[in-house]
């Protein structure tokens, strides 16, 4: 199968990286949508900024990352990485936020 991944950074709008419990939330119900579509990947926040793993086949992953562009949450969306890749470095994760 062949996998690709995106490696983005962004800034949260404000509030939005500041609420651990909105941000657990939200990150179950992407990972619900992600992974029916094979996606998987980690999220991780420092402040506001916010970075994001996505890695799966490669049309679910440019559209996941597609609407990752369009929603009110994210600006500044910086793309660190975005190739083909021979395996998932995050298999596991299903996108879920860092433990507290």
């Amino acid at each position: 199968m062949t996998l690709h991944r995106i490696v983005a950074m962004s800034v949260g709008q404000p509030g939005v990286a500041a609420d651990a419990a909105a941000v657990a939330a939200l990150a179950a119900r992407l990972r619900a949508g992600l992974l029916a579509r094979g996606v998987t990947g980690c999220l991780s926040l420092r402040g506001h900024c916010i970075g994001q793993v996505l890695e799966g086949p490669p049309r679910a992953v440019r559209n996941a990352f597609a609407r990752l562009k369009r929603d009110w949450r994210y600006r500044d969306v910086v793309v660190l990485e975005d190739r083909a890749v021979a395996a998932r470095e995050f298999s596991d994760w299903g996108v879920r936020p860092p433990s507290p």
